[in-house]
């Protein structure tokens, strides 16, 4: 007999974890399991206003949406923001449940600018020793080809 699928869009769903949504060898949970992001917020701290002004994103969700961008070389945050609104293994990463909205393109671009140049070179450092640490960057030679094709 010729099974039929129906979509049931249950208003609510029960004992349903993102987390099982993501492979116990997918790259961005082996990433999570080394990297280390607490130091973020007070690397970025004297950017933000203490007392005035509403929440801001968090910039641990920034910096973890910028790892997600060049991981998959994502070139525009535009299509970052349209594919962690759908992947299930970005929002895992990101900690979004899926009833968090993803943070709108425009607002990446201003968190950029808003950190500057600095900030974000010293998050890649504390990223890239991290990664030494664990053995993931030999940190030996690198070569790369500048052909222009």
């Amino acid at each position: 007999m010729q099974g039929k699928q129906v979509l049931n869009e249950s208003l609510f769903v029960y004992n349903l974890s993102i987390e099982t949504f993501v492979p116990e060898n997918h790259i961005l949970r082996k990433i999570n399991q080394i990297v280390d992001l607490s130091f973020v917020r007070e690397l970025s701290q004297d950017k933000y206003c203490s007392n005035n002004g509403r929440t801001s994103i968090d910039p641990e969700l920034f910096f973890r949406l910028m790892i997600i961008k060049y991981i998959y070389g994502i070139e525009s945050e535009r299509r970052l923001c349209e594919d962690a609104h759908s992947h299930m293994g970005y929002r895992w990463f990101c900690r979004l449940s899926m009833q968090d909205s993803v943070p709108h393109h425009s607002s990446l671009t201003k968190i950029r600018d808003r950190l500057g140049e600095d900030t974000i070179e010293q998050f890649f450092d504390c990223i890239v020793k991290q990664c030494c640490q664990h053995g993931l960057v030999k940190g030996k030679r690198i070569i790369t080809d500048g052909t222009l094709i």
